[in-house]
């Protein structure tokens, strides 16, 4: 779901955060039952899973893109003059941002 660059250095973290929210979306899934058969309920948790990790990891693809372009510094000297003045507090405050980010908790369930 994230083919990202390595410039924001979020590639792992991302891994993880993703097995944090696919872990708990499929276990509310298994514990709780609404009615739904099995398969369904693993759809279901399936498409929450992608909802709700959609807009980050579109955020940390295209932030890393963009740094990347711009960290690079290939389009001469006003690239460079803008990166060095005013794009690499944008970018620095950009990478602490990304960085601290809260994708939940997992519970602990006991096996009936």
């Amino acid at each position: 779901m994230h083919p990202m660059t390595p410039d924001l250095g979020q590639g792992g973290c991302s891994t993880l955060e993703d097995a944090v929210v696919l872990g708990r979306c499929l276990g509310e899934a298994m514990t709780i039952t609404n009615g739904l058969e099995e398969d369904k309920r693993i759809e279901a948790a399936l498409k929450k899973y992608v909802e709700e990790r959609r807009w980050r990891a579109f955020g940390l693809i295209s932030g890393a893109y963009i740094t990347g372009i711009v960290q690079q510094g290939s389009g001469g000297f006003m690239t460079r003059f803008l990166r060095d003045k005013f794009l690499s507090k944008k970018l620095s405050e950009n990478l602490l941002n990304q960085a601290d980010f809260d994708c939940g908790t997992l519970s602990s369930c006991t096996p009936s």
